[in-house]
Formats: structure tokens, sequence, C-alpha cells
């Protein structure tokens, strides 16, 4: 089985959640157990720089900042990207090919992270509108998502999962799993397939021109 391990993603920390409009993180997991990982937050420009500020510690690492500023507001995205998913103590990847299951036409994707959210600088009053806060999370994996493996509830289209948590929970546990048919083994047993029935048929012709004929 392979693993890999997904870094660069702190705590949440909850003044980002009540001072950022939307604030969304989004995993995008590829083929190969590479991908990236964008944090992306909204806001009236007043607030921009407390956003920036919370934004950046519930994101270390990440290595390119971009902000759209319009009309009063901003949106502000910061975007990590790498060849491996690299390893995070809250985070895992499972990945399950055609060399841990030869026999199987499909590939399946585990993902495994515990989401925190602190709430340690935050006021009392704050701390009271903690529910009204939220955190769009949203996980793009390879495949289909198979609903059933999904926790907590979230909606779930095709290879897309998104969660809404909310800053009354300190910490929430996000599973799921998708399958991806492994194409290109589909084609090999396909084609083994066509060459037996061949051959066969080829058999059982020849067999039936060399049986003797009754007189």
């Amino acid at each position: 089985m392979k693993r890999a391990r997904l870094g660069l993603m702190a705590a949440v920390p909850l003044l980002l959640l009540t001072q950022g409009e939307d604030v969304r993180l989004v995993t995008r997991l590829d083929l190969d157990g590479a991908g990236m990982r964008v944090a992306y937050a909204t806001g009236s420009s007043d607030r921009l720089e407390d956003v920036r500020t919370r934004l950046r510690e519930a994101s270390p690492g990440f290595d390119d900042e971009k902000l759209q500023a319009e009309g009063g507001h901003f949106t502000l995205t910061r975007t990590w990207r790498g060849n491996s998913m690299m390893a995070m103590p809250d985070a895992k990847l499972d990945i399950k090919d055609v060399v841990q299951e030869p026999l199987s036409i499909y590939s399946t994707y585990t993902w495994n992270e515990t989401v925190k959210i602190y709430r340690d600088t935050a006021t009392e009053a704050e701390k009271l509108g903690a529910q009204a806060a939220k955190l769009t999370y949203v996980l793009e994996m390879p495949g289909t998502v198979d609903q059933a493996t999904v926790s907590p509830q979230a909606t779930v289209t095709g290879g897309r999962i998104e969660w809404t948590l909310t800053g009354d929970q300190e910490q929430y546990t996000l599973t799921a799993t998708s399958k991806r048919l492994r194409w290109d083994v589909l084609l090999v047993c396909l084609y083994v397939i066509g060459v037996l029935v061949g051959g066969a048929l080829q058999f059982t012709t020849r067999r039936a021109r060399n049986k003797p004929k009754r007189i």
C-alpha cells in the first residue's frame, strides 16, 4: 500500500472564520498522489490585514499568494503545489493500485484528515458566535467518491466532496474513499479474453472441419 502525507496546513484560527466572509480550503489529489492545496478567503477591505494574518497562520509553507481587491471587498488566495503529498501529522492518503491489487480493475484512494479550529486569541463574544463561523472544506479526488465512506456528512458530486465545518467544534476528522476505473488493466483483460475466445473459436472450427463425415 502506498502511503503519502499532505502537510502545509496548521490548525485554523477561529478569528479567520469570524473576520472573513467566505473561508475555504480546497485539497486536490492527483492520480499519482501528487496534488495541490488552496486556502481562500474573502471579506471587506477594512479587515484585509487581519484576515491576511490569520490566513497565513493557517497555511504555513504555501508558496503563492494572490490578492484581488474591488469595490471595498477582497479575495485572498494562497496556494501550495507538490509533486508528492508531503508529510503532515494530521493527514494521510492511502492508494491501492495495480501493484497492491493486481486483479482489481479499480484504483482506490482513501483520505483521512483531522482539521482543528483553535480559539486561543478569540474574545468571549467571538466564541459565542462560533456556530455561525464557517469553514468550507472541499476535497477533489480521482474517480468517483463512495458516499457511504464520507464522514461527517457532506455534499458529494462525482469525485468532489464539500464539508461545511463550524467554529463551535474544535476538531473534525474527515474521511472519504474514491474509486477510479483502471482503463489500462481493463483493456488488457478484454484483449486476453478476446484472444482466448478467438482461439477457442478457431479450435472449434478446425475440429469441425476435420471431423469425418458420415456416409
